[in-house]
């Protein structure tokens, strides 16, 4: 049963045959965790990002995918962009509600549309791939 949002139909029809192949058959599958080749039955967007949906053709394990949309341009009013080095808050936000945690961390890479960070959560180290919108400047 195909379960495609309008949007994300057009989403993924928009994409060349031999990029769709290329995605089908590499979907991470939890159950046998590895890479593996997917019957892709849906999706979905999501803060502007393209989630597909399938099975994985060796377990028969559920699998997603994320494809990320296209980065919004900063407007004019942004404060300058963050660097790697620079020491942020983190705004980790928590299941089951709209609430957040401040946590430092440290910027260590900067992709078109999430920042790498090292943090400090709950006394372990951990590296984190966030948006731009959930981190602070310290002041």
């Amino acid at each position: 049963m195909s379960t495609w949002t309008t949007e994300a139909k057009r989403r993924w029809d928009n994409i060349a045959a031999d990029k769709q192949a290329l995605i089908r058959d590499n979907v991470w599958c939890s159950h046998c965790g590895k890479l593996r080749r997917v019957e892709i039955d849906g999706g979905t967007i999501s803060a502007d990002d393209l989630i597909i949906t399938g099975t994985c053709t060796v377990c028969g394990h559920r699998t997603a995918r994320l494809l990320e949309g296209e980065p919004h341009p900063h407007t004019a009013d942004d404060a300058l962009p963050l660097r790697p080095g620079e020491a942020v808050i983190w705004l980790k936000r928590l299941p089951g509600g709209p609430y957040v945690v401040p946590i430092a961390a440290t910027v260590v890479a900067i992709t078109p549309k999430r920042v790498k960070i090292l943090a400090d959560d709950d006394g372990q180290i951990v590296t984190r791939f966030v948006p731009v919108e959930s981190l602070q400047r310290k002041t």
